[in-house]
């Protein structure tokens, strides 16, 4: 392979300077242009910027060694722009160069001398765009321009809203980004993917710092006057953090889809322009920004509901649901909880509303609840482990009224279609409350080989901890049939009877079924409202770009 270099620059460096050029922001070595011939194939050329200038091939900057193309206009620093053209090759005028035959000299004197359109032409063309139904978003060239319109995007899609528009801003960013790439290839798209990305994750991080700064980080204090459930600050506190957790959801799943086709056509040389790789590395990073949203999301909001269960849920172990009176069939009484029952329900509740209200995709609501039931599990049933050292709580009276509570809870879980979860996670607290509620006389008739097969949830040293302090009666000695093997028993005197709450189900991330398309034309009015605002607000950043005899009216 042979080539010559060019040095584009205002002051001599090194022998081989073809070309000077002056300007403010030209550096002495601004940039290299080379040729390189390869054997059977056709001179290509190729030009790279020099550390700190700024190079850009059709307006998208050069970050790397770059091939120039016939009608390519090469931009140096602000203020040059030059089109390159092979010498060697008279390929006439580039296509996108406008012809002129046929228009009157008068109309190409107040017109657009780049694409050869009159002002009337173009301001029409600018009127349907921005009353446009199609989720098309330009943010122009200019990288302020860019930031203060994703930051718009930020504070316009916000204001939370209803329905649809609880995922505007994912929406808006996806529309911008896929605007972003037919306008200006995937050099840009990858850049402008890790800025949103980015501006999401700080957005979030101060959201959550200015909710913490307003509560205190400690669980509240477990005592028989419990205070009543703040519901109103919870929700407070978790409808940002929800808001968030979904669109970023929706941005990861636009962003992953994007990356794998523009990787697909990289790969089978289906790009229009070869040159215009896809930075596979950039995108990768905008993935992992929006994972750590993701991830740090739900870690607040499981955060906040079991802070606020935690001190609710021993309500299951001492509530006596036979002691309060409950309203008549008449009076509203079907389907009547106790009171300190139903503050657990209306947490579960509020979680649920919530998830499905702002719109987080249907698996990470499942999941939520998942831990919250594996929390319950883990907290009651370590409550009911301690309770039994302190005299007689395992009994069958008592096994009954958590029974009723419990069972108040799943037909909950039920009537919300959560019921599978549930029943999965709160296996082993349901499977130690069934103990408990055997009929003593059918219990004292039980071996240990049998109790073990039938409440196999449990784990050997847990039954054998409600065994050895179950309540048989005054004066009344517990069966030897209950005793576990003579070999097994310094075993099981020492093993853990806690649930560990370190061992909670994984966060897995959805892979379809999401919320939005780009394919199809705006449907909701609020979301095609905020789209056509910020064409303007783009629009008129971009006018301000531009020097004051071209800015149209």
């Amino acid at each position: 392979m042979t080539g010559r270099s060019h040095i584009f620059g205002h002051t001599p460096c090194v022998s081989d300077i073809a070309s000077f050029i002056s300007a403010p922001d030209i550096l002495p070595r601004h940039c290299r242009i080379r040729r390189v011939v390869r054997e059977g194939q056709k001179p290509s050329t190729y030009v790279q910027a020099f550390p700190g200038a700024h190079v850009s091939r059709n307006g998208c900057p050069v970050s790397r060694e770059t091939r120039l193309y016939p009608g390519d206009l090469l931009g140096l620093g602000e203020h040059v722009l030059l089109m390159y053209k092979d010498p060697r090759h008279d390929s006439g005028p580039p296509a996108w160069f406008p012809t002129c035959r046929g228009r009157p000299v008068t109309e190409l004197a107040f017109g657009c001398p780049a694409c050869g359109r009159s002002l009337c032409e173009d301001q029409e063309a600018r009127r349907a765009y921005l009353a446009s139904p199609l989720p098309a978003l330009r943010c122009g060239e200019d990288e302020d321009g860019e930031r203060k319109l994703l930051e718009e995007i930020i504070v316009r899609g916000s204001c939370h809203g209803d329905g649809a528009c609880r995922l505007a801003p994912s929406y808006l960013f996806a529309a911008c980004a896929q605007t972003s790439y037919e306008a200006y290839g995937p050099g840009r798209l990858a850049q402008l993917l890790v800025r949103i990305a980015g501006l999401v994750k700080k957005v979030v991080w101060e959201t959550v710092k200015d909710i913490g700064d307003k509560r205190p980080e400690s669980l509240p204090q477990r005592s028989k006057d419990r205070p009543s459930v703040r519901v109103e600050e919870m929700t407070s506190d978790l409808q940002p953090i929800m808001f968030w957790m979904a669109n970023a959801v929706e941005l990861l799943n636009f962003t992953q889809r994007k990356s794998s086709e523009l990787e697909r056509e990289e790969a089978e040389g289906l790009l229009d322009d070869p040159s215009d790789s896809v930075d596979m590395e950039t995108c990768e990073e905008a993935m992992v920004l929006l994972d750590e949203v993701i991830m740090y999301t739900f870690q607040q909001c499981v955060y906040h509901l079991t802070k606020t269960l935690y001190s609710m849920l021993p309500a299951l172990l001492d509530t006596n649901p036979f002691a309060s009176v409950a309203p008549t069939a008449e009076e509203g009484g079907a389907g009547w909880t106790p009171p300190s029952v139903d503050s657990i329900l209306a947490i579960l509740g509020n979680a649920l509303e919530l998830g499905r209200g702002y719109m987080l995709h249907a698996e990470l609501v499942s999941q939520m609840f998942g831990y919250l039931f594996f929390f319950c599990n883990a907290s009651v049933l370590n409550t009911l482990m301690e309770r039994g050292e302190r005299g007689s709580f395992y009994q069958w009276t008592r096994g009954v009224q958590i029974r009723t509570n419990l069972d108040q809870v799943l037909d909950w879980t039920q009537t919300v279609g959560m019921a599978d979860i549930a029943s999965r996670y709160l296996q082993k607290l349901s499977t130690a409350v069934n103990l408990l509620c055997i009929p003593k006389t059918s219990l004292l008739m039980m071996c240990w080989d049998t109790l073990l097969e039938d409440h196999s949830a449990l784990s050997p040293a847990q039954l054998y901890h409600l065994l050895s302090n179950y309540q048989v009666g005054p004066s009344r000695l517990r069966p030897s049939a209950w005793d576990p093997p003579p070999s097994a028993l310094d075993e099981l005197q020492k093993g853990e009877i806690f649930e560990s709450f370190g061992e909670h189900p994984p966060l897995i991330l959805p892979a379809s079924e999401f919320r939005f398309s780009l394919t199809d034309p705006v449907e909701s009015e609020e979301i095609r409202t905020l789209l056509c605002d910020l064409r303007q607000f783009a629009w008129e950043l971009e006018k301000e770009t531009l020097p004051v005899n071209q800015r149209p009216l």
